[in-house]
This record gives structure tokens, C-alpha cells and sequence, in this order.
């Protein structure tokens, strides 16, 4: 039937007994050798066997070398073939590493009372947001384990990054600063049920932002620039698991210190500014470690820095 593309006779032109160019003979046929890629790292950081995951074939990790690294996730993954599963929506970190994590067992589990639970007012919150607490967060060079003036795929997925961080900031900051707004506060002020969806639309289109980023880090992989332990530089935030323990109660601490001991008269915020003021100190993971960088358990882990120094295009070799 004629459009089918075939040859005459119903042959497809793959018959080895048929040579269709017969000036070919005495000619190298090899297929010429396919253009380097030029986002692609001059060398490998690594092995493949000293990798994490592994690169070509997937390895067995060992824990103790791989932590916070959840390796039961990992030992059955390979970088030439990870899917962004592996990586989203659940980053395959231990939980308790950057952010607290108690068994629900162990969860204290406060009642309107035992914290300053009536600074959560529309007054309040709209003070609270006029200040824009989340530029504390702000990105810095200061990175560990790679140089911020990178080139190649490393240097456009961090470009990247620091754009989806900056777009992203008011939500990374929620994450660690979600305060209880229970149905009372909202008959009250109809305005917090608005904020407390929009808090957790904000969460929801951060993450699919994020898993962008992660897809290109996929890429950066495979063509020799990193492995995941990049993820654990303290240039990248991350979003607190649902299993950690980050609730912001306002002004619990001092309500708290105040009920153990009735004689105390610690002061108590009196309002949400005062309240982030005394949770930041007391627990800098609510900041993201970022105006205290020194504190941030990825400088206890002595295996990535410098990881990933010394690396340059293969546009630039």
C-alpha cells in the first residue's frame, strides 16, 4: 500500500547479505564519536563505587559513612537511572537531622493555654507578616562543599536554586514558624482561616517548584558534578518533614517556665514579634541555622567539605 515507507519487496534494509553501498568496502564504518556534552563535568568528582548513591550500579551503603543519608532508600539505587521518586516528594534524609523529630509518644501536646495563644489575633499576624520575617533567610555564598562560582550544570542549578530559594522564602520560613490557628481564632477573625489556606497553598507550590530543582540535580548528577550529599551544603534549605517536630507555639517557653515555677514572673511576649524574638533564640533551627551557620550539623560531617572542589566544565577543559 503505497505511504507505508518500506522498501520494494517488503524488505526493511537490514539484510546482512546486502551491501546497499558498495563503495563502502575498505572504508571504517565506525559510527564518528558523539560530541562531548558541554554542561557536562571535564572528570567525574568521583569513582563511581565512592559515589552516593552509587553512579553506574547501585552499591551497599554503609550507614555510619552515608549519615543523615536513609540508605535502606538508597542501596537499590543507582544515579545513571534514579527516578525523581528517590528523591520527591520525600527527600531520603533521616529525620531529626536539621529539624526535631519526637516519637508521637513523646510529642507535647500543648493546649491553648499552655501557650500565649491569644497574640494569634489578625492584628497580630498581619504585624507579624508587615515585617517580613523571612528575609532572615536570605541566601549567602557561603557554601562547604562546592564553589558558588561554579560553572557548567552545577553552576545553572545552583543559579536555579538561589532563584526558586528567593521566590520560595516566605514559605520555607512558614515551615518552621506554622502557628496553631484553631476554628475559635477564626470565628473571631474570619481574615486567619484566609491566611491559614493561603499558608499552606504557598507550601504546596513551593514544593512543586522544588521538585524542579531536584530534577535538574538529577542531571548534574549523571554528568559528574555532584551526588546527593550536595544536599546537605547549608546553602539549600529544606522543608521540614511531616514526622518532625516543628510547630510554633508563641511564647511557649516563657509560659511554660512561668507554670513550672509560679514564682519565676518571667516576662511573656505581648505580641508575635516579641514571641519570634524568644523562639529564634531559643531553637536556631527556626531560622534554617542562617544567622547562625556555624551551628548547622552539616559542618560536623567532616566526608563533604570540599566534596565537590576543583570541578570545571568540559566546555573549559
Amino acid at each position: 500500500m503505497g505511504g507505508s515507507g518500506g522498501p520494494p519487496g517488503g524488505s526493511d534494509g537490514s539484510d546482512s547479505e546486502e551491501d546497499p553501498d558498495p563503495q563502502s568496502h575498505g572504508r571504517d564504518l565506525a559510527s564518528p564519536p558523539r560530541p562531548r556534552n558541554p554542561l557536562a563535568a571535564a572528570d567525574p568528582f568521583a569513582p563511581g563505587d565512592q559515589c552516593i548513591p552509587g553512579r553506574e550500579s547501585p552499591r551497599i551503603l554503609a550507614p555510619l559513612d552515608c549519615e543523615p543519608w536513609a540508605v535502606a532508600r538508597l542501596n537499590h539505587v543507582a544515579i545513571m537511572t534514579m527516578s525523581i521518586d528517590v528523591l520527591f516528594p520525600l527527600l531520603p534524609i533521616q529525620p531529626g537531622w536539621t529539624f526535631p523529630h519526637l516519637d508521637p509518644e513523646n510529642r507535647p501536646q500543648y493546649r491553648s493555654t499552655d501557650y500565649c495563644s491569644g497574640l494569634v489575633t489578625e492584628v497580630n499576624v498581619r504585624a507579624l507578616l508587615d515585617m517580613r520575617p523571612w528575609d532572615t533567610l536570605e541566601g549567602t555564598n557561603n557554601t562547604i562543599s562546592f564553589e558558588a562560582d561554579v560553572g557548567g550544570r552545577l553552576g545553572l542549578l545552583i543559579q536555579a536554586y538561589r532563584d526558586f530559594e528567593t521566590s520560595a522564602l516566605m514559605s520555607y520560613w512558614e515551615s518552621t514558624h506554622s502557628f496553631p490557628i484553631p476554628d475559635s481564632a477564626v470565628r473571631r477573625d474570619p481574615w486567619l482561616g484566609v491566611y491559614h489556606k493561603e499558608r499552606n497553598n504557598r507550601r504546596s507550590h513551593a514544593g512543586r517548584r522544588w521538585k524542579a530543582i531536584l530534577e535538574l540535580l538529577i542531571i548534574a548528577m549523571r554528568e559528574g558534578w555532584c551526588g546527593l550529599d550536595i544536599l546537605l551544603d547549608p546553602f539549600f534549605l529544606h522543608f521540614p518533614k511531616r514526622v518532625e517536630t516543628v510547630t510554633w507555639y508563641p511564647g511557649v517557653d516563657s509560659r511554660q517556665a512561668n507554670l513550672s515555677d509560679p514564682n519565676l514572673h518571667r516576662p511573656e511576649p505581648t505580641d508575635l514579634l516579641e514571641a519570634l524574638d524568644e523562639c529564634n533564640a531559643e531553637d536556631p533551627w527556626h531560622v534554617h541555622y542562617r544567622d547562625t551557620p556555624q551551628y548547622h550539623p552539616a559542618r560536623q560531617i567532616a566526608r563533604i567539605s570540599a566534596k565537590f572542589y576543583s570541578l570545571r566544565a568540559a566546555d573549559s577543559a
